[in-house]
């Protein structure tokens, strides 16, 4: 796998994670380290956790698995807080199959 796809999938979860925190981020700092090798064309899947939600700066990580599971690529990434965006209120409600105590 060539290294920007790991690092691009990489800050583009983490960026992700600080979107749904209500935050329009910008990358200052991002850095990572491949840990097993990939072939062309395997599928990816990326997780990314915010650990700082500052006012200015965030800090998150991301973890990126193969088809198997397997960790191959870990990242770190600090974000400068461009703007704050209110979340919309999600259309949630229970139905009564989701709550037995509502049926």
């Amino acid at each position: 796998m060539y290294g920007a796809v790991g690092i691009g999938l990489a800050d583009s979860v983490m960026g992700t994670a600080c979107f749904t925190l209500g935050k329009s981020v910008s990358t200052i700092d991002l850095n990572g380290n491949y840990v097993k090798a990939v072939k062309g064309g395997a599928v990816l899947r990326g997780v990314a956790n915010v650990e700082h939600n500052g006012k200015t700066t965030m800090v998150a990580t991301a973890r990126i698995y193969n088809e198997l599971g397997e960790l191959v690529h870990l990242a770190r990434g600090t974000f400068f807080v461009l703007e704050e965006k209110p979340l919309p209120d999600l259309p949630w409600r229970f139905i009564e199959e989701d709550n037995p105590d509502l049926v």
